[in-house]
């Protein structure tokens, strides 16, 4: 057998362009978020204090983020409902409060002062933040277009050539009272 799970064709029947959207913006929302991370770690690289130890442990962490969160998008892709569902949840709600609530505590806490106090490093913090933002609120809403629903509600459609289906066969029509009984082999008088 020399198909792997990555280089075989989608299992599905035409998949609508606003999951391939979707998951498209989700992995440059995990590339905003990597950028974020870097400019970070320059920026903490450059303070004395700074301890490789918390930097390594931080990368650490959110590597395994960005693998989780990127594997799930491919689920989604490949059109697992749970996938979908764990992306809303995960990355639209929790994800995006967290992207959020630091901001909102620095204006909260130093009102109109902040932006006096802006350098180059902040600049890009917050590109990079406004472009993860706007990934997540393209991906989101992408997974729930009306085509895409009847699409994940569809689940897998077709399989590719050689595989076994394991959607439940059509039995036909339900023998009640006064249905004749077919016998398979037999042939009707």
């Amino acid at each position: 057998m020399n198909d792997t799970a990555l280089d075989r064709p989608d299992t599905f029947a035409a998949r609508p362009a606003a999951v391939t959207t979707a998951f498209v913006a989700l992995v440059v929302a995990v590339s905003c978020g990597i950028a974020e991370s870097i400019v970070r770690s320059v920026s903490l690289l450059d303070d004395d204090a700074a301890g490789i130890g918390s930097l390594a442990s931080g990368w650490l962490l959110r590597t395994v983020v960005y693998v989780v969160v990127l594997g799930i998008a491919w689920r989604m892709r490949r059109g697992d409902r749970w996938a979908r569902l764990l992306l809303t949840f995960g990355i639209g709600v929790i994800g995006t409060a967290s992207l959020v609530v630091e901001p909102i505590g620095m204006f909260a806490a130093s009102g109109w002062e902040l932006l006096a106090d802006i350098g180059a490093t902040t600049v890009l913090v917050a590109i990079t933040r406004i472009g993860h933002l706007c990934a997540v609120f393209v991906a989101i809403p992408a997974m729930y277009t009306p085509a895409a629903r009847a699409w994940f509600r569809a689940g897998r459609a077709a399989a590719p050539v050689g595989s076994v289906s394991t959607a439940p066969r059509d039995p036909g029509p339900r023998a009640g009272p006064g249905t004749p009984i077919r016998i398979p082999g037999r042939r009707r008088a």
